[in-house]
């Protein structure tokens, strides 16, 4: 269990990481929006573990998974739309 004190939340190891403010947030997500940017970005603060704000990286890491799930089920779907595309093409 976590306590916020004074702009820190105290982590249960007793290291004080800085609270990411709102504003901070919607910069974050506003780079993110930009196409190539926002790859390049999440792996910069996925990277930046002991430089930057802990709870960035901890984000960037979870997007970049999620990101990775969407392209491999993307490709497999695509694979399979595809399989039956040509199966449906070869019975004409």
């Amino acid at each position: 269990m976590s306590i916020q004190t004074n702009n820190h939340l105290d982590t249960s190891n007793g290291n004080l990481a800085p609270v990411t403010s709102v504003g901070e947030w919607l910069v974050t997500l506003l780079i993110l929006c930009i196409p190539i940017v926002n790859l390049i970005m999440l792996i910069i603060w996925a990277c930046n573990n002991g430089n930057g704000i802990p709870n960035r990286a901890t984000f960037s890491k979870a997007y970049l998974i999620m990101m990775a799930i969407g392209i491999v089920l993307y490709i497999i779907i695509l694979v399979m739309f595809g399989g039956m595309m040509v199966a449906g093409a070869k019975s004409y």
